[in-house]
């Protein structure tokens, strides 16, 4: 409108969305007749800039969590009280962040930077027979406390991948510590009836779940 009134005082210019497509990606622009090639001129110049203060980018999956927060916890820490935008689309990782100025936009990207440096993603194989089981029992073992305060761990069943989140420098040490129990503790499990439950645990340490384990040379459990 300012740079308008410079050529026609009386010239005004109102920018709005369409009113039955709130979800459009077109801009109505109103004004006089004799200003409109101007006002639609000055518009494109604007929001090609705005464009500049934009950066749209794809993290894995797993990442977008810890850039959300839990209830959006991190993304108002990042954002609030200050001329920012972020946005993070949970099902496939497309980030959408901006700023009112170029200083503002480098800032706010470097701090989501330093989240997903902290969050890379590493995805191990598994074997689907056990990967389960194993992903159970590595949670009671020592192996897992050895690791639980460098890195997050999950299973994708669907893709038969164990999923490690967490720094570069600690995914590779959680890699070999989690490569080694994998290879020295190969399982599987079985179904049996409710009432052979208790009849395999009865008797403590010398139940027949231990006499079996001791016979067989390996470790049962009933759960």
């Amino acid at each position: 409108n300012e740079q308008l009134k410079k050529a026609d005082e009386a010239a005004n210019c109102y920018l709005s969305f369409p009113k039955e497509r709130q979800d459009s990606p077109e801009l109505l622009v109103k004004c006089k007749q004799s200003s409109i090639d101007a006002a639609v001129s000055l518009t494109k110049a604007a929001l090609k800039e705005v464009q500049t203060l934009v950066v749209t980018m794809s993290v894995d999956a797993y990442v977008v969590p810890r850039i959300i927060g839990k209830g959006g916890e991190t993304i108002k820490k990042l954002t609030h009280g200050k001329p920012f935008y972020l946005d993070v689309d949970r099902s496939t990782g497309k980030i959408v962040l901006g700023a009112t100025t170029p200083e503002g936009r480098d800032s706010l990207l470097a701090e989501v930077k330093q989240i997903i440096a902290e969050n890379c993603i590493l995805r191990i194989p598994g074997d689907p027979a056990m990967m389960k089981a194993q992903y159970r029992e590595f949670g009671r073992s020592k192996s897992k406390a050895e690791l639980q305060d460098l890195i997050w761990l999950d299973i994708d069943e669907d893709n038969h991948v164990f999923i490690m989140r967490g720094k570069e420098e600690d995914l590779v040490k959680a890699k070999a510590v989690l490569e080694e129990f994998l290879l020295n503790n190969t399982m599987d499990e079985l179904a049996i009836l409710d009432e052979d439950f208790d009849v395999l645990l009865a008797g403590g340490k010398a139940s027949k779940i231990m006499s079996m384990s001791e016979e067989l040379g390996v470790n049962l459990s009933a759960d």
